[in-house]
């Protein structure tokens, strides 16, 4: 899945927390971190690193947490850099589902990754379509928003 992919996934996912929790400076900051963060793990890819080995797991989804929360938890308050460490995992984690879902080698065959690691080697990949698809990308982008706007308009009720 590409960034427009990923990116509409993640919406799709985190903009019903507006129904319960309504739209608060609380929730518009879990969905945009979340939202903004879901791209972070394809990063493999200007670092030159293997693609969906270290960046696709849960492990650097916490790293990468840390890494934004710590330094927001110490400029603002704990109880931000709480709320910011658990968007930007929640943003990359919903990017590990939208790999093993859409992930189609050139092959034919799905493309697994690791995302329990580094608790286990255990690989999932169902490849339902080809990542590179965009068609699929521009629908769940679509999608997305149209569930944010719809999700945040009734937030605001």
């Amino acid at each position: 899945m590409y960034k427009k992919g990923h990116v509409g996934l993640s919406m799709l996912i985190f903009s019903f927390l507006f129904i319960p929790f309504g739209v608060t400076i609380y929730t518009l900051t879990f969905v945009s971190f979340s939202v903004a963060f879901s791209p972070i793990p394809d990063l493999d890819h200007k670092w030159h690193i293997k693609h969906r080995a270290y960046t696709h797991n849960i492990g650097f989804g916490m790293l990468f947490g840390l890494f934004m929360g710590v330094p927001l938890g110490y400029l603002m308050n704990f109880y931000f850099g709480t709320l910011v460490f658990l968007a930007v995992l929640a943003g990359i984690m919903s990017h590990l589902l939208g790999d093993i879902i859409v992930g189609l080698r050139y092959n034919g065959k799905p493309w697994k990754i690791k995302p329990f690691r580094p608790i286990s080697d255990v690989e999932i990949g169902y490849g339902i379509f080809k990542s590179s698809n965009k068609k699929v990308n521009e629908i769940f982008l679509k999608a997305g928003s149209i569930v944010f706007f719809v999700n945040l308009f009734i937030g605001f009720i």
